[in-house]
């Protein structure tokens, strides 16, 4: 299954709508919708980021993955899950700092 096709259906699930109502929405066609679900066409990496977004979830890791399964070569690709490896890892370096930022504010308020 593409990671549109799975964003997508997590999507729909998520905020409780059907494929027409998402269609209206997004100003698209039903049978985009359809498509992307199915596997037969993507989401542009402008909606990508905005599904993921509203789902709590980090877009540059499905736009990483995304590249990744567009890569030509081996090479490429082992690139392309490094990059998405590492940011993995600085997203979870980073969540401890991030949770201390509401401490370290109201300490300065102090």
């Amino acid at each position: 299954m593409s990671i549109s096709a799975e964003l997508l259906k997590r999507y729909l699930k998520h905020k409780g709508l059907a494929q027409k109502e998402l269609a209206a929405l997004w100003s698209v066609s039903e049978t985009y919708i359809s498509q992307v679900k199915n596997g037969r066409d993507e989401l542009t990496d402008e909606r990508i980021i905005t599904v993921a977004e509203e789902l709590g979830e980090n877009p540059a890791a499905y736009l990483i993955q995304i590249q990744a399964d567009k890569s030509k070569t081996a090479k490429e690709r082992a690139t392309w899950l490094k990059l998405l490896q590492s940011n993995a890892a600085a997203a979870l370096l980073a969540m401890p700092l991030i949770k201390s930022i509401p401490d370290f504010a109201s300490c300065i308020l102090c």
